[in-house]
């Protein structure tokens, strides 16, 4: 037998070898003997194995497989698999090995945080830049770019002339319902209750109705249908209307039944309604061929009296128009007053602010004032505003659109086609009177049409632009900036809150900038025709630097301009804002008479303060 440890004996099992060696194996598996030897034999036994394990690698690799198979038959036969008796170590979790940090990392990671903090920083800041702006150009499209509720106030209380004056806000007195509730307590010092009380009772004796026309033609324009108040100086004549009711009813043996209506109204109108039932083929060809012929009577009744026909058709057209205003009025349809020493008085077209319309305190005050004085007055609305047709975008159009609405309540008052106000009358006797923003509009409009003779403008602002700016820089002061910054603040904000503000209004269909007084008034004709600005130092909505650059526009063109400037100083209730009327009633009226007494080729004279009226 070949000797104890030999090639080819092999190892006993271990429950036949009490000498068995249960230690674990060494931390250098690689050295540990697998055929069970100590000692010289056992490391020349392992490196024997490893050896043989190398050399049938390499001989694979040759091609020599059957020398591979008979050395691993060998070294397989008297040996057993010690790992399959060792216990196996518990694994161990890898350690993570820290990498090894470059030369400048640390300096990287700083300026990556720094950047990454200061981008932070500034989107911060973007956002609330972009907040703040939204807000202001929110606040200003309220004003100048959405319709303002006050566009339709009072419209829905059935106002007349006897109940407006003690129906709508006061200054100091708030919402009225009647007029005891418009005393000295409540208006005093800015003016005295005797003046709406005296309004009222001139407007109870002068009644007004609503009357319809057409805004002026243009091809950039949409032709729209206007509405606001005619207010003549004299009392209007109202007759009974007549009105005639005939009712015949004819009985037969075969159940026929002819009724005939015929109405005949102030307007010479006559209407025919005949009904007819029968069961008579016979009388009902009778019947019908009587219908004809009255038919054919009145057609050549109607072609003798062409002319009245269509002076009716006129009438009645502009009835269907008004039929709001009448109802709202519950006046019959006037006959125009009498004119003074037989001719018609001087008309002048009254148009309110763009935050308010033709039935608010200022417009029906002013237009008080002018009838008291003599004058005929038309207190017109835009579009979407007062009782006039309302729009789909419902949106101010301000200079783009107005000043052709403007124009179309001149044509309307100087052309009289309907005979509302006695007839018509030359341009030169129908003038313009704007408040606030309705100044503006009726600068664009007096700059379109050279043949208006003067205007009147209180608080009027010469510049879109210059009134969003000035808006937005006085609710900026209001929010208490600091002082070494707030020159730097504004100018981050007003001129961008413009822009954002004119590209909004442009989306919607607007524009502020189509037609300005500065583009219009240049194209003026050299007639020197009159022009009154009214404004007051007191008045923060629009300031005196408005006023200045306005007198500074129309003395620019002395030809073509005759201005009479008026500066005044007070505030009515805390607000200089279209004050003056009201603190200065009476020099406001003497003001009006001296004016428009002077454009109309009118006495002057007789304009003195009437220290009895209110």
């Amino acid at each position: 037998m070949p000797a104890a440890g030999g090639r080819g004996q092999r190892r006993p099992l271990r429950r036949n070898n009490p000498d068995f060696d249960e230690s674990p194996p060494r931390n250098n598996a690689r050295n540990v003997n697998r055929r069970g030897g100590s000692g010289q034999s056992g490391v020349m036994g392992g490196f024997g194995s490893w050896l043989a394990s190398m050399s049938g690698a390499m001989c694979s690799s040759c091609g020599s497989d059957s020398n591979t198979a008979r050395m691993e038959k060998e070294d397989t036969e008297g040996f057993l698999d010690t790992e399959q008796l060792l216990p196996h170590p518990e694994p161990q979790e890898p350690v993570r090995e820290e990498p090894k940090r470059k030369k400048g990392s640390c300096i990287g990671r700083c300026l990556h945080r720094v950047c990454c903090a200061i981008c932070c920083i500034l989107f911060l800041i973007f956002l609330i830049y972009a907040i703040a702006l939204g807000t202001l150009v929110k606040m200003s499209a309220d004003r100048y770019v959405n319709i303002s509720p006050e566009a339709r106030r009072y419209t829905d209380m059935y106002l007349t002339m006897k109940n407006i004056t003690h129906s709508i806000e006061w200054p100091g007195c708030g919402q009225a319902t009647s007029i005891r509730d418009i005393h000295d307590d409540c208006a005093s010092p800015c003016y005295a209750s005797d003046l709406p009380k005296g309004m009222d009772k001139f407007n109870e004796e002068h009644p007004g109705i609503v009357v319809s026309y057409l805004s002026r033609e243009h091809e950039l324009v949409k032709q729209t249908t206007l509405r606001g108040w005619w207010l003549p100086a004299g009392k209007l004549v109202v007759p009974e209307p007549t009105t005639t009711i005939t009712t015949t009813t004819t009985t037969t043996s075969t159940t026929t039944v002819t009724k005939t209506t015929t109405t005949q109204t102030s307007t010479t109108k006559t209407a025919t309604t005949t009904t007819t039932t029968t069961m008579d083929p016979a009388i009902l060809k009778k019947e019908r061929e009587e219908e004809l012929k009255e038919l054919q009577r009145d057609k050549d009744k109607k072609k003798d009296d062409k002319d009245d026909k269509e002076e009716t058709e006129r009438r009645l057209k502009e009835d269907k128009l008004s039929e709001r205003g009448h109802e709202d009025n519950n006046e019959p349809e006037p006959v125009p007053a009498p004119a003074h020493d037989g001719a018609a008085p001087p008309r002048i077209i009254l148009v309110p602010s763009m935050q308010a319309n033709s039935w608010h305190v200022e417009p029906q005050l002013v237009a008080y004032m002018l009838r008291d004085l003599g004058f005929d007055v038309l207190v017109t609305d835009y579009r979407d505003y007062g009782l006039s047709e309302q729009s789909r975008d419902q949106i101010q159009q301000g200079s783009d659109v107005y000043p052709y609405d403007v124009l179309g309540a001149w044509d309307f008052a100087r052309n009289d086609p309907y005979n509302f106000m006695g007839g018509p009358v030359p341009a030169e006797k129908v003038g313009i009177i704007g408040l606030a923003s309705g100044g503006m509009v009726v600068l664009d409009a007096f700059g379109m049409e050279g043949d208006i003779p003067a205007i009147w403008v209180d608080s009027s602002p010469v510049s879109m632009h210059r009134r969003v700016v000035d808006e937005t820089k006085e609710y900026l002061e209001t929010l208490g900036l600091p002082e070494d910054y707030a020159e730097h603040i504004m100018t981050a904000f007003l001129h961008p809150t413009w822009y954002v503000l004119e590209g909004w209004a442009r989306l919607r269909g607007s524009s502020f900038m189509r037609y300005t007084p500065e583009k219009e008034l240049p194209y003026s004709p050299d007639t020197e025709r009159r022009v009154a600005v009214v404004h007051n130092k007191a008045d923060m909505v629009v300031e005196e630097e408005e006023a200045t650059s306005l007198l500074k526009l129309l003395g620019s063109y002395p030809k073509k301009f005759e201005v009479h400037d008026w500066d005044t100083d007070g505030t009515c209730h805390g607000s200089g804002h279209l004050a003056t009327m009201f603190f200065e009633h009476n020099i406001y009226k003497t003001r009006l008479c001296e004016f428009w007494r002077a454009t109309f080729d009118m006495d002057p004279e007789t304009c003195l303060p009437d220290e009895d009226s209110p």
